[in-house]
């Protein structure tokens, strides 16, 4: 009980960092121009960074399967949570109100949760973007390099499905304006 405290805390601790070069406070400008200040790794769990996203299949809420390859060519917000997660909640409402701002970009909750706890959660909360379900053991989320398995943990993948920013812990309004403003600039490389 002792070692799975003491690895909450690291990913608590570890989950306030940033894994992708730069900022929201970096020229977004700069960055989408290619000259070196793409997205990078900074530590793990960042270890599909600069990779192309690993495949899935993974049932939506109706039962239907669901892979990633549905939404090529848009900028993905791969967002894991759970309804028991207190900051996956409070970062929900920043992930609708990005896709709903943002033409180009497509969020994709993945839960990892019971079926029937994410669907009143997403019918109360009006979540209008895909809802997947991943097991309760986080497979779909280690496969993406999320190790601990802490939660929330969010992969963005531009529109060519490389992995450009990965992120432990609840995500802020101005860091996903950066991201996604940076990888939906025509000028974008991954």
């Amino acid at each position: 009980m002792l070692a799975g405290a003491a690895v909450l805390a690291l990913a608590a601790g570890w989950g306030a960092g940033r894994f992708f070069g730069g900022g929201p406070n970096e020229d977004a400008a700069g960055a989408a121009s290619g000259s070196g200040s793409s997205p990078k790794a900074v530590e793990a769990p960042a270890s599909v960074l600069h990779q192309l996203r690993p495949d899935f299949t993974l049932p939506d809420l109706d039962g239907q399967p669901r892979r990633p390859d549905e939404w090529d060519g848009r900028v993905l917000v791969v967002n894991f949570w759970a309804t028991w997660c207190a900051p996956c909640r409070e970062e929900i409402p920043l992930l609708i109100d990005l896709e709903r701002r943002r033409p180009g970009v497509r969020v994709i909750g993945i839960a990892v949760d019971r079926a029937d706890a994410v669907r009143a959660f997403a019918e109360e909360l009006g979540i209008g973007y895909p809802i997947l379900l991943d097991d309760l053991q986080g497979s779909t989320m280690r496969r993406y390099g999320n190790r601990f398995g802490a939660l929330p943990f969010t992969v963005v993948t531009g529109r060519d499905g490389v992995v450009s920013y990965v992120r432990l812990g609840e995500l802020e309004a101005g860091e996903l304006d950066w991201v996604t403003e940076t990888l939906l600039s025509p000028d974008s490389v991954n």
